[in-house]
């Protein structure tokens, strides 16, 4: 069964589950239906958390990625900037126009 929920609905749906089994689990006994409406519960449960699990993992591989793509690659070359080296002549509050 392939998912399409996002990580939210995934936690929505499993809290949706959890509760119809405590539903269920407080009937004095169970019908055969309530059996197999259980069994049903119990793997969607497995399903969605799974799906969760994939969507928390596929986020931090991306968050990774975007670590990884930020940081110079050895052997780049890279600009030295020391502290002050502008003079002072740079405009350094681009924001207010009565600084150009």
């Amino acid at each position: 069964m392939s998912l399409e929920l996002t990580h939210t609905q995934a936690v929505h749906r499993l809290k949706d589950i959890a509760d119809e089994i405590d539903r269920l689990e407080k009937k004095d006994s169970l019908t055969d239906e309530d059996r197999t409406y259980w069994d049903e519960l119990v793997a969607e449960s497995g399903e969605v958390a799974d799906h969760a699990d994939k969507l928390v993992r596929k986020a931090e591989a991306e968050r990774v990625r975007i670590r990884a793509a930020a940081q110079p690659r050895p052997g780049a070359q890279t600009l030295p900037v020391e502290r002050g080296s502008d003079g002072g002549e740079l405009d350094r509050d681009i924001l207010d126009p009565d600084s150009v």
